[in-house]
């Protein structure tokens, strides 16, 4: 099998005043991404761009646009471009012609450029395929029921739920903070689909996540404490970032399963983040819970530093 490509594959000849292949792209690499782009654009056109091609294709580009009042950005950009000079000092990458009011690149640093270029995205789309497959690789761990999506969920049969909460929720900000997440409401209100469109959201940003319902979770866990390996399954549970637990209040739990339901709360309480969707309010788990002291210290767990929380009402 062909070893990848890689900088190791590029020469370090000689190729103007001190440039070489390998330092080209060092220098792609290091630039940052608005001056990067306008070194590719001015590359892409043969190393030579009057500094209108310069300031309208990023003006006017459609995913890289930069507002004719902010147009200064460019220029910004173009000026920590011409900064870089070959390694002993021998003149500027890009030069500027101002009576003609062009930028240019001598040719055969325009042919190391390319060179840099197609190497720089050829490495680039090799991490964004690894970073597509590692994603993948979290949702399938997560054993969500179903797909679902944030773009997918219908506002106007839901207009109890504020579009601002939810676009602020699939920021991943109170995972990394560790927050709780309570979704409330009548069944039919959207609240399965948000829980596992936020926990896919999470799972494509890098945090791991299982999705599993309260009554599938107590069994699981009544199951591993009748094969002695209870502390294993909810130590388990404890190392995702994101714990989600769907259909909580739907069944009456006994108190056995209620306690092992405390544990793996408790097991996570201020080190990462638990989200529930119930269609009961807090009040109303008295009927799940049917130990008052227990169900106070679940709502307890799932509600601490309640001031911290960010919570999301699924219905009215």
């Amino acid at each position: 099998m062909d070893p990848r490509p890689g900088p190791q594959d590029l020469t370090d000849d000689d190729i103007a005043d001190g440039w070489t292949d390998q330092l080209l792209f060092q220098m792609v690499a290091a630039l940052m991404p608005g001056a990067r782009a306008v070194l590719r654009r001015i590359t892409k056109l043969g190393g030579t761009a009057s500094y209108e091609d310069v300031q309208h294709h990023f003006a006017e580009h459609p995913t890289l646009p930069i507002p004719p009042t902010k147009i200064g950005g460019t220029l910004t950009s173009v000026k920590a471009v011409q900064r870089r000079t070959g390694p002993d000092g021998a003149g500027p990458l890009l030069q500027r012609d101002e009576q003609a009011r062009r930028y240019r690149i001598d040719d055969v640093l325009v042919a190391g450029l390319q060179r840099a270029f197609a190497l720089a995205e050829l490495l680039m789309a090799e991490c964004e395929d690894r970073d597509r497959r590692r994603a993948e690789r979290r949702i399938r761990a997560a054993h969500f029921p179903r797909e679902k999506s944030l773009r997918e969920f219908d506002y106007s049969v839901n207009p109890n739920v504020d579009p601002a909460v939810v676009n602020n929720l699939a920021t991943c900000e109170w995972i990394a903070k560790d927050y709780p997440l309570c979704l409330i409401g009548d069944s039919g209100t959207g609240k399965s689909h948000l829980l596992i469109a936020l926990g896919t959201t999470a799972a494509m940003a890098g945090y791991r996540v299982r999705y599993t319902t309260a009554a599938a979770l107590v069994n699981e866990l009544v199951e591993a404490a009748d094969d002695k390996r209870l502390g294993k399954t909810i130590g388990r549970y404890g190392r995702v970032d994101l714990l989600e637990i769907d259909e909580l209040g739907y069944l009456e739990l006994d108190r056995r399963g209620a306690e092992m339901l405390f544990q793996v709360l408790t097991e996570r309480e201020e080190e990462s983040s638990i989200a529930i969707a119930s269609n009961e309010a807090f009040t109303g788990w008295s009927r799940t819970f049917t130990d008052p002291r227990l169900c106070a210290a679940i709502v307890d767990r799932l509600t601490f530093n309640a001031s911290k929380a960010l919570k999301s009402k699924a219905a009215g």
